[in-house]
């Protein structure tokens, strides 16, 4: 039996593989059943620093703490069930079209572990320079996902270029959606509790 000490070693090992864009990673998480654990604490540590970056430039805007507080759970709900619709449309895509070799579990795990750069993310929040620093951290989470796709999959770079352009048109309409009913729920609540 693993003890959880050598497990979160793990854990800090593999991000830290992730963040060097060490491919050989996404082969290892790929393989290790056990892992999909360790890849969903990635996934709630990037989406919790993501919503939170989002939330401290609302609240440093100014205008009280309702829209950052929508901005909050809003950004929780849509980088959770996000995750989940991505991984699977990946899958769905990369396997049906491209002939891709993996299972559902697997694409959890390997683009879990492609979140890792995205635990910078709260660095949104940094005044003047925010916005430069998040593109960074996107553009490095969109290099680890490449990565996770092409590798997790066993698929060319075109193939893997072709599935995570597919997949990520269908995470954008998901998150406009989302992003609009939280927007009417907001308005809602916002005319029920006006004076």
């Amino acid at each position: 039996m693993v003890s959880s000490a050598a497990s979160s070693g793990d854990l800090v090992s593999r991000i830290g593989r992730v963040l060097r864009l060490d491919r050989a990673v996404f082969n290892e998480v790929e393989a290790d059943a056990t892992a999909t654990g360790q890849a969903w604490t990635v996934v709630i540590l990037a989406t919790l620093s993501t919503a939170l970056g989002g939330f401290l430039r609302e609240l440093v805007a100014g205008g009280g703490v309702g829209r950052p507080i929508l901005g909050l759970v809003s950004g929780l709900i849509i980088g959770l069930v996000g995750f989940l619709i991505w991984a699977f449309v990946v899958y769905f895509v990369g396997t049906r079209f491209f002939g891709g070799r993996a299972d559902y579990a697997e694409m959890i795990r390997t683009l879990g572990f492609a979140y890792s750069p995205n635990i910078f993310s709260i660095v949104a929040a940094v005044p003047v320079i925010g916005g430069l620093l998040a593109l960074l951290v996107s553009l490095w989470g969109i290099v680890a996902g490449f990565l996770a796709v092409r590798e997790g999959l066993d698929l060319d770079t075109t193939k893997a270029i072709l599935t995570i352009i597919i997949s990520v048109v269908v995470l954008f309409l998901f998150t406009v959606i989302v992003t609009a009913v939280l927007a009417t729920l907001g308005a809602v609540v916002g005319l029920a509790t006006a004076p």
